[in-house]
């Protein structure tokens, strides 16, 4: 969604605010700021309590920004009616919004049984932080009561905070997505035993394990960050192995069998293709 300049002659704070308050992009600003403030909350509690109630808090956030963006994208003119056209469909797939809302919606629904994902919340609050800095700086700072000189301050250093900063969030981004599948580690080789003592914690975390591996597969074939971090690592690995320090068999697990059953499993999870050459807008 594009950020628009407020306008610095548009009356007082409160009379911008009111103003600003009827849009759809403040609406969805706050959610941006209510998962920030739920991911800081979630990150106090779970030092001493294995509550999910303020990881859930802040995916419901998660999950009204990102609805807010898909309405405003697919639904804008014609509603839930467009839905009927094939390509309408197809566009929501292949919409990087649409997956993450719906990862979103996964995590949050399974969340009670599981405990939540690893580092589940990580990458849409790195996101938050660049949106809130971006909406504050475009539409409430000019209408800020402070003075000139603290708005050019407050101005500048936003803008060099996103100059600086937004490429290598992409990448840290892009890695802590990578790091959801360290919540499946121990449960993959122990599931046979956790489906003999709790089927429903068994099904549920192999169906969230399932939907991760999809979005990942998805991000891996759109998104050239999370492309790279992927590289990257199996590039550690690599060297690792061929480091002499380890036997060579090794190597070959990894590099043919291990990589071999990878392909195996996401070679078929493809995006549908677009069949004709108008773009949803």
């Amino acid at each position: 969604m594009s950020e628009q300049r407020g306008d610095q002659n548009g009356g007082s704070p409160i009379q911008v605010l009111l103003k600003v308050a009827r849009t759809q992009k403040f609406y969805w600003f706050l959610g941006h700021v209510s998962e920030l403030a739920f991911f800081v909350l979630n990150a106090l509690i779970s030092l001493y309590s294995r509550s999910v109630k303020y990881y859930r808090l802040a995916l419901l956030a998660v999950i009204f920004t990102y609805g807010i963006v898909v309405k405003e994208i697919h639904f804008r003119r014609q509603g839930l009616a467009a839905i009927r056209k094939r390509d309408v469909r197809v566009g929501l797939i292949r919409d990087e919004n649409v997956q993450y809302l719906l990862i979103a919606v996964v995590f949050y629904v399974t969340s009670p049984i599981t405990g939540g994902v690893s580092g589940g919340l990580y990458p849409f609050s790195i996101y938050s932080i660049f949106h809130v800095l971006t909406y504050f700086q475009s539409t409430l700072l000019p209408s800020s009561p402070v003075s000139p000189h603290v708005r050019q301050q407050l101005d500048a250093s936003i803008t060099n905070f996103t100059t600086s900063f937004s490429q290598r969030a992409l990448y840290i981004a892009a890695n802590a997505e990578f790091f959801w599948l360290s919540s499946f580690v121990l449960f993959i080789p122990f599931a046979l035993f956790y489906l003999l003592r709790s089927p429903l914690y068994t099904i549920t975390n192999a169906f969230v394990f399932v939907s991760v591996i999809a979005f990942l597969k998805v991000r891996y074939e759109t998104n050239q960050y999370f492309k790279v971090i992927v590289s990257s690592w199996d590039m550690r690995i690599n060297q690792f192995l061929l480091s002499g320090k380890l036997p060579p068999s090794l190597n070959e697990l990894y590099n043919i069998r291990i990589k071999g059953l990878i392909h195996k499993i996401t070679d078929p999870i493809q995006l549908p293709a677009l069949t004709s050459s108008k773009k949803t807008t």
